[in-house]
């Protein structure tokens, strides 16, 4: 009887043995497999958060795009809009001399050997001012289209500002003359500057012309130049009649610079100034304006420049 009971107990010592080795094995498992999922849930976890922020980023980089997108659109339609002004404007500004010139030229045909000589060389005078109206628009509109285009090349070069403004002033000498208008080269005679000749001397003309063009009798025209740290300042400056301050905010931008007559009634084309500031752009530069009714205008250029160089 008492070895049944032994071998019992050693039987039911067994079991409970085998049953806790099982338990532990188990258990064992069971954690070894809950680290894993763990470990598993935690890759996919970095995996879904890299995912997200890639997502993000990507969301970030379309709305972006998306804005860009949208602003070029707008100063796409902008420039149009812009252009189109500008077209009507020089169609206004076309249309008019030409009228002019074909009036002109139909009274004199028309009325020839009716007309006094005094009466011809007025009608011959208004023909040619016509066609150097008709003329300069022209010109300007190619030098315009080919900054549209970017077909005009820049080539640099060391230029004498002085001998430049001196050239300059003589081509208009006899505009100034006409109004008894003082043209004063206050530059340095040795000042030598870097750009493009060309381009320079397109500027110079229309912000010259235009200083004389709104000047009245005995006024003065001034060119200066200035060098500084960073830059160099070339200045026309007038003591006409200066520019009202709703003008000056759309003097520089196409469709918003109608052009107006001259104090003896010259007229312009309007495009003057803004092929002059997307010439001083091409270079790398700026230009800006300050005036007041009556006191007359001083536009500035400002060029890049080394200091080392003067």
């Amino acid at each position: 009887m008492n070895i049944n009971v032994e071998l019992i107990l050693i039987v039911a010592l067994l079991l409970s043995l085998a049953a806790g080795i099982t338990v532990y094995f188990l258990v064992k498992r069971i954690k070894e497999k809950s680290r894993e999922l763990e470990n598993q849930l935690h890759l996919k976890l970095q995996q879904l958060e890299i995912l997200n922020s890639t997502l993000m980023e990507e969301i970030k980089l379309r709305k972006e795009t998306e804005k860009k997108l949208l602003e070029k659109a707008e100063e796409l339609q902008q420039s149009n809009l812009d252009k189109d002004r500008m077209f009507s404007v020089i169609s206004h500004d076309l249309k008019n001399p030409f009228q002019g010139l074909l009036g002109y030229a139909d009274m004199l045909y028309e009325e020839f050997n009716e007309l006094d000589n005094s009466i011809k060389l007025d009608l011959v005078k208004g023909i040619r001012l016509a066609s150097k109206n008709i003329y300069n628009l022209l010109i300007n509109l190619l030098e315009w289209s080919r900054l549209q285009t970017n077909r005009m090349d820049i080539n640099i070069k060391e230029i004498n500002l002085y001998d430049k403004v001196c050239e300059v002033f003589s081509v208009h000498s006899a505009n100034a003359k006409k109004k008894n208008i003082e043209l004063l080269n206050e530059i340095d005679e040795n000042a030598v500057i870097e750009g493009d000749e060309y381009m320079l001397n397109s500027v110079l003309n229309n912000l010259i012309g235009n200083a004389i063009k709104y000047s009245n009798e005995g006024d003065k025209v001034i060119a200066r130049c200035e060098f500084n740290k960073e830059n160099l300042e070339i200045s026309i400056q007038d003591t006409g009649v200066g520019i009202p301050v709703d003008r000056l905010k759309t003097l520089f931008k196409p469709g918003g610079n109608r052009s107006t007559a001259g104090t003896h009634n010259e007229n312009g084309t309007g495009l003057g100034l803004l092929i002059c500031k997307e010439m001083i752009e091409r270079l790398g530069g700026k230009i800006t304006v300050e005036s007041r009714v009556g006191e007359g205008a001083r536009f500035s250029i400002i060029l890049p420049w080394d200091n080392e160089k003067v």
